[in-house]
């Protein structure tokens, strides 16, 4: 089984999957696939610290973290309109999931920072969105595969 975090991350992966200007261009690591052409999504577990909330046999943790979505656009006239259009597809589809809790491996999902910036480290520069969610979870210190 893999830690939580790996369990969040790939949940997102799979409700980002399909938004109608990313398609399946949506990767679960913070590094840029050499196949990937914009736009696109990275999405990663960014900043994540944690509490110990108890002393007992199995230890459990609050975990606060950053959960950090990517969005990818082409360095074209209309970039910033396709970036904030990508900001709407994501910020629509993580509001409107039934279970925000994706499946108990979330207790709470805060709203999001957006930080626009560009890439210029590709062979054309492209602009970026860092659209960053705050969330809980809790796990067993003892086994971070399990989520509590």
């Amino acid at each position: 089984m893999s830690h939580v975090r790996t369990q969040i991350r790939a949940a997102f992966v799979t409700r980002l999957t399909g938004l109608p200007t990313t398609s399946a261009a949506v990767f679960g690591q913070r590094i840029r696939p050499i196949t990937a052409v914009p736009p696109f999504l990275k999405v990663y577990i960014g900043d994540d610290n944690g509490e110990l909330l108890t002393v007992g046999d199995d230890r459990p943790e609050q975990r606060n973290a950053d959960l950090v979505i990517e969005a990818y656009a082409k360095d074209s006239g209309d970039m910033e309109d396709i970036l904030d259009q990508i900001a709407l597809e994501v910020q629509t589809q993580i509001a409107t999931t039934t279970d925000l809790s994706f499946g108990g491996l979330v207790k709470l999902i805060g709203a999001p920072r957006i930080e626009p910036d560009v890439d210029d480290s590709l062979e054309k520069p492209c602009g970026f969105n860092r659209i960053t969610y705050p969330i809980t979870y809790f796990i067993a210190g003892t086994n971070p595969a399990v989520s509590i």
